[in-house]
């Protein structure tokens, strides 16, 4: 055995491929690893080749469409996050991000096969949500840090189309200069009380309550443009983190990754400017979105519901399209054709999930036909639940 150690470690240095357990690869890094070796080719040159080109990472900052820097607003954008264009989405801090979430395609007790679904369906959303729209929808993904159409305003005081409801409440810590946020809980106030995001925990909780400030903090709105500037609330990074999805994150990141976490505030408007520079942070908030946010109380999220044995009509990127947007947004042509490119490239033959599940509809449970690749709210409602 020590010399079969001896020859891979020497292969390794001499060909500078990584080398994995291809038999059941666990995680992002071994995965592609593996992919890439039935390829011949090492794993970042298959990122950037194949999962991926590098001369389309980010193509706004590379080679501005005409018309994309038309605002005042289009201008400061491209002027501030553009330094760092060809970085930004690189292999490496796509894989130090992944490393922070170790279950991501490694859940326990799936088969290999459904651990390159997990990736796939990550890799197509990813795809769509920052396209650039070339033919085919191959690997053309990676486009977009932020949604370019929406910055229409002359300054920073524009409010996007995502920019959060009146209800949503943060704390801010009294007489503080740059403004401290709490990071642990986030409210969403209606009548009689409040939904209370709990940050803290992974996943993330949701429950019913009052908004209760910690001592030293003062209730604030988001509507209010004392967080930061309203131009900010857009589509950011590889799954658009917008609205409160950002302020999640941001509560859920000091929570649990800052240096010296848990910290009880910190400085949300230098964040989003940090996830808009930083790859890693913005591949972490991409995992996060996956692996730990939930959309309400008594749901599951996207890892859970895409590695459930149980429910394997989850598996496939219908469900996913449901969880992530809601709807059928783009879905065919779209998502479904991104998902079958790195389906290929992962060597799973495609072959939907159908039967009769019992779908919780209008509070009653009711037999229903599902299609793993017909996206529908019977297949949200069924997936999204525990």
């Amino acid at each position: 055995m020590k010399y079969l150690l001896l020859v891979v470690v020497v292969l390794t240095m001499i060909t500078g491929y990584a080398y994995a357990d291809c038999s059941l690869p666990c995680g992002v890094e071994e995965l592609i690893t593996c992919a890439a070796q039935t390829n011949n080719m090492s794993a970042e040159d298959f990122y950037n080749k194949k999962l991926f080109m590098a001369a389309n990472l980010d193509g706004f900052c590379k080679n501005p469409p005409a018309g994309s820097q038309d605002t005042q607003l289009q201008k400061d954008f491209f002027k501030s996050y553009c330094a760092n264009a060809g970085s930004y989405y690189s292999y490496q801090n796509f894989i130090n991000a992944s490393k922070l979430f170790p279950d991501f395609g490694c859940a326990a007790n799936t088969t290999k096969e459904l651990r390159y679904k997990e990736l796939a369906n990550f890799f197509a959303t990813v795809a769509q949500e920052t396209t650039s729209a070339l033919a085919k929808h191959t690997n053309d993904g990676l486009y977009w840090r932020y949604e370019n159409g929406f910055l229409l305003g002359d300054n920073m005081t524009y409010h996007t189309p995502y920019y959060p409801e009146d209800n949503w409440v943060v704390a801010t810590k009294n007489n503080t200069s740059p403004l401290l946020t709490y990071t642990g809980t986030l409210w969403y106030t209606s009548s009689g009380g409040a939904i209370v995001y709990n940050l803290k925990t992974s996943p993330m909780q949701i429950s019913w309550g009052q908004v209760t400030l910690p001592s030293g903090y003062s209730q604030t709105t988001l509507n209010n443009d004392n967080i930061t500037e309203p131009a900010y609330w857009i589509g950011m990074g590889a799954t658009q983190l917008t609205k409160d999805a950002m302020m999640e994150f941001f509560g859920w990141y000091y929570q649990n990754l800052a240096t010296g976490h848990p910290v009880d505030a910190a400085d949300y408007k230098a964040f989003v400017k940090s996830y808009l520079n930083d790859g890693v942070l913005g591949f972490t908030g991409a995992f996060w979105y996956w692996m730990y946010r939930i959309n309400g109380s008594g749901y599951r999220t996207i890892h859970q519901a895409v590695t459930d044995q149980n429910k394997l009509v989850c598996q496939d990127i219908a469900a996913v399209s449901r969880l992530v947007n809601g709807g059928c947004n783009h879905y065919n042509p779209g998502r479904v054709d991104y998902y079958q490119y790195f389906l290929g490239l992962f060597n799973i033959t495609l072959t939907p999930v159908t039967g009769t599940y019992n779908v919780l509809i209008n509070y009653v449970s009711t037999p229903t036909q599902l299609n793993s690749m017909i996206c529908d709210s019977n297949l949200q409602a069924y997936c999204q639940v525990k």
